[in-house]
């Protein structure tokens, strides 16, 4: 803080009664706007407004300001520093040091400020199939109902079958998702979040939970951040690979730029600071990026508590014992994350927790270890590290459960893992080539697993593969060696074609594979599978037929393999409904829109600047699969209104909840327009510069000579009141539009009385 002189406090004053003086202020070497002063001629003390020092960047809350005529002041003088005041010129320069100035705060990923929208609706989601595999016919359908508003979603999923398979609940569940704290309440069916050493199981129960999927924009890990100090407006230039990353203009004083987007591992980031007279100076910063870390202070949960769900999908409503989860992580530093985890039973419990750092040498390193009691009194601990770079990566990890050790996943009498050895690394090798290797070493209580494999990809010419692998397996099952080669090749934009041939040691015969396929577009269109060759020494061939349209996606698929001969035919789709309309829909997995667009048909709508299909009869359109929480953008083809439509924006941009939908009503009207002209009582067409408005509507058109003007607005079946101001007098006339009327079309002669 910044003390006023005793010269200050005696001048203010003196300063209360001298007139403002109007100055050209050259601040740091930049000029300003002009800003008014207070100065005591011939020597000072000089006093400048709040208003102007915070126009400037000026960080007040650093300095002793003086209240006096009806403002806050700053005396220069109480700074020390040194000015030059020309009153003839009208001319103020002056530098302030940087300590002085607030400063800039910048960040690369740009913060969300559309707020939510949200609607009621609902939604119906179907996948029919009908399977017949060696002479024997199933029919099967998965379907699921939703509904949905302000409060939140509930949805329910089931699985119907023949041959006495009838009706399968599967989940039901209320959700709340809440993207101002980043968390989300369930209650029902819902599964629970394992940690990083625990299993996931399903419960009936309830969850409450950090999602960071209702802030998507949101940094959670610790990023590249720069920092420095400009002593004039500045340019900052950030590199991140050589490449150009980020660039923006700071003020004079302490800046920053956060959340650069580095890429994961450790590396440097270069920054070069230009100020207005070309000088540069260049720093280097060293960043480790870990997607696992979280950012300093935030913290990460899931907390569950229910009935554990048995017989899934066989059962609809089998439950055990009750159970409780709990899972907290916390970013201590940049550097260090927290987590702990707990579980219990009735007859069982344990808790753990697991430490992670990030190094720059070593790269991300995990220790962790937990603790089980009541049904089994155990012991589990982990290790594991990862450094990835740009051009090679390398991790292993170990895991080791005593035989005791039990969680609430466990069962009497399954398979239980007592141990996992990893290891794996990848490197490239010149510009086109990569190599891989992986070694795993799995423990459970029915043996030892090994795996080792070696990898090699070629990245060839149009964007094409060549990948060969050799694995070997061995430990409690028969050792055994596989040798693949595969080659993908794009054939177009759609049509891919892939070539594999493997080669076991434990088998005399080669596996020869080709797959030719085309992909499905996000809008109407037709793509197929054709898969042919020879596998366990059995003829395998396959072909598929797909087409998705604005109403589903269907399918056809037949197969003969290993001596047996099967079909499948299916339809998947849904039934969407939001804001009083209800469309057929494609299935509907995420948040949707039913798109608006007056009643005009055939008009190209897209989502996110993906075409995805057109209006009904009904000048409607159901746009799915839109990402929920992140800014979505509905627009329509401006050229397919016709000539009486009327619209302003093309375009919308909006933010739906995850798996909502609302309706999008793009403000396009139907506005039927015509020509006619207008006369008065005796016949004499209406003065030019007279104007028309239809009944109580604001918008004027001129009359043009002979009386002749332009109207858009008209409506059918309805007498049009046409209201002609005529200098200080006003008359009306009527227009009725005849049967067939086109838009634009020329109509008679009007009487305005």
């Amino acid at each position: 803080m910044h003390a006023a002189t005793p010269e200050c406090e005696a001048g203010v004053e003196r300063a209360s009664r001298v007139e403002l003086l109007l100055v050209q202020p050259i601040v740091n070497g930049e000029e300003r706007e002009v800003a008014r002063v207070r100065f005591l001629a011939p020597g000072g003390p000089l006093y400048l407004a709040q208003p102007d020092l915070a126009r400037w960047g000026i960080a007040t809350e650093k300095m002793t300001l003086q209240d006096f005529a009806g403002g806050r002041w700053l005396c220069v003088e109480g700074l020390g520093l040194r000015y030059e005041l020309d009153p003839g010129q009208l001319t103020l320069v002056l530098d302030f040091p940087p300590d002085l100035h607030g400063g800039s705060r910048a960040s690369v990923v740009t913060e969300d400020q559309l707020p939510m929208t949200y609607g009621r609706g609902g939604f119906l989601n179907y996948d029919l199939r009908y399977d017949r595999t060696a002479g024997l016919s199933s029919l099967g359908a998965n379907w699921e109902f939703g509904a949905f508003g302000r409060p939140g979603l509930f949805t329910s999923s089931y699985f119907s079958g023949n041959r006495d398979r009838g009706t399968i609940r599967l989940d039901t569940a209320f959700r709340r998702d809440d993207p101002e704290r980043i968390t989300s309440f369930v209650l029902g069916d819902t599964i629970t979040r394992p940690g990083n050493y625990g299993a996931a199981v399903r419960m009936a129960g309830v969850q409450y939970q950090r999602n960071f999927a209702t802030a998507p924009l949101l940094v959670t890990y610790p990023t590249g951040d720069v920092s420095g100090t400009a002593t004039v407006p500045s340019t900052v230039d950030v590199y991140i690979g050589n490449a150009k990353a980020y660039s923006t203009q700071v003020r004079p004083g302490p800046f920053s730029v956060s959340n650069l987007p580095v890429p994961v591992g450790a590396g440097n980031v270069q920054v070069v600071v230009r100020d207005l007279f070309g000088k540069e100076s260049t720093v280097v910063v060293p960043y480790v990026r870990y997607d696992e870390m979280l950012k300093k202070g935030l913290h990460d949960f899931s907390y569950e508590a229910g009935v554990l769900r048995r017989d899934y999908a066989v059962e609809s409503n089998s439950y055990g014992d009750w159970a409780a989860v709990a899972t907290h992580r916390y970013g201590v530093t940049d550097w260090l994350t927290l987590e702990g985890h707990a579980e219990g039973m009735a007859d069982r419990g344990n808790l753990g927790g697991v430490v992670q750092v990030t190094m720059p040498v070593l790269g991300l390193v995990g220790v962790g270890g937990a603790a089980s009691s009541g049904l089994g009194h155990g012991r589990l601990g982990k290790a594991f590290f990862q450094r990835n770079e740009r051009n090679w990566s390398i991790g292993a990890a170990v895991e080791q459960r005593s035989p005791d050790y039990v969680d609430i996943a466990f069962e009497p009498g399954q398979v239980r893992t007592l141990g996992v050895r990893q290891f794996s690394a990848s490197a490239r090798v010149g510009a086109r080539n990569w190599v891989n290797a992986l070694w795993l070493r799995t423990t459970d209580t029915s043996g030892e697993f090994n795996t080792a494999t070696l990898g090699w990809t070629l990245t060839l010419s149009r964007s094409a593969t060549l990948t060969a692998n050799v694995s070997r397996f061995w430990g409690t099952q028969p050792a055994s060696t596989v040798f693949s080669l595969t080659l993908a090749l794009p054939l177009g934009e759609r049509d891919f074609a892939t070539a594999t041939v493997e080669r076991r040691s434990d088998f005399a015969k080669t596996d020869v594979l080709l797959d030719v396929s085309r992909n499905l577009l996000e809008t109407d269109s037709f793509g197929y599978r054709i898969l042919a060759g020879q596998q366990s020494g059995a003829r395998r061939a396959e072909l598929g037929a797909f087409l998705q349209t604005g109403a589903g996606q269907f399918g056809l698929e037949v197969a003969d393999a290993f001596g047996t001969r099967s079909t499948r035919a299916y339809v998947r789709g849904g039934v969407a409904a939001a804001g009083g309309e209800t469309r057929l829909s494609r299935y509907l997995d995420q948040s949707f829109a039913i798109v608006k667009v007056a009643d005009f048909p055939d008009v190209r709508v897209y989502g996110n600047g993906q075409p995805l299909g057109k209006t009904d009869a009904g000048g409607i359109a159901v746009i799915p699969r839109l990402s929920g929480f992140l800014p979505s953008t509905i627009a329509f083809e401006a050229e397919d209104i016709p000539l009486e439509g009327s619209f302003g924006d093309n375009a919308k941009r909006l933010k739906i909840a995850n798996r909502m939908g609302v309706l999008v009503d793009m403000g396009v009207a139907r506005r039927l327009s015509a020509t006619l002209t207008l006369t008065d009582p005796d016949g004499k067409p209406v003065p030019a510069g007279a104007s028309v408005r239809i009944g109580e509507a604001s918008e004027e058109f001129p009359v043009a000579r002979q009386g002749r003007v332009y109207v858009s607005g008209l409506e059918r079946g309805k007498s049009n009141a046409l209201r002609v101001q005529i200098g200080e007098r006003e008359c009306r006339a009527t227009v009725d539009l005849p049967s067939g009327f086109a838009s634009g079309s020329t109509l008679g002669n009007f009487t305005c009385r």
